[in-house]
């Protein structure tokens, strides 16, 4: 069972020794001790031992002769390398990775379907708007309660004060009963 075929498009990473993530993010990476490397390997004097280059696939080259270039173990002048290859280069080690190997496998393509985006990203937006729609049902109904309540003090107020306004208007007739008969009283 081999390792599954690399499609260029996709991200990649080459993961060393201590774990650390080195991002591929160019056609071409230089291994070496040399300045113009792009991944330092220790090693005699200042050379380029090997190259990663994509073209249609991911190949590792030895570029110099006495540097050695191992993957999964055997050596190779050059070497298509797949998902899950060990390479060595004088002894630095690095796994060759998918960058999104917890969101997609290789098989899956790493450009989403256009189609599934557009229907995600209308459901979302119908769902948004039904929510909003529901707040500001909400809102609506909340006010009508407080317009309700508030009606319901003002005419337990305008009761109150035509009870109170009757109950004074009572006293006033009686009052002035009580001060006719007590004038008719003295007057006989």
């Amino acid at each position: 069972m081999g390792h599954p075929l690399i499609k260029p498009q996709s991200r990649f990473l080459l993961r060393n020794k201590d774990g650390e993530e080195i991002q591929i993010t160019k056609d071409q990476i230089l291994f070496g001790s040399s300045p113009i490397s792009d991944i330092l390997i220790t090693g005699n004097g200042m050379s380029l031992d090997a190259m990663l280059s994509l073209k249609d696939k991911f190949i590792i080259t030895s570029t110099n002769p006495s540097a050695k270039v191992l993957v999964n173990g055997f050596p190779f002048e050059s070497k298509e390398i797949r998902l899950g290859d060990i390479i060595r280069i004088n002894g630095e080690m690095f796994t060759f990775e998918h960058s999104h190997y917890a969101e997609e496998t290789p098989e899956k393509k790493s450009i989403p379907d256009l189609k599934i985006v557009k229907e995600n990203s209308t459901k979302e937006a119908q769902a948004e708007k039904e929510a909003q729609a529901e707040k500001e049902a909400q809102a609506a109904k909340e006010a009508q309660a407080a317009k309700e309540a508030q009606a319901a003090k003002e005419a337990q107020a305008a009761k109150e004060a035509q009870a109170a306004k009757e109950a004074q208007a009572e006293k006033e007739a009686q009052a002035e009963k009580e001060a006719q008969a007590a004038k008719e009283a003295q007057a006989a």
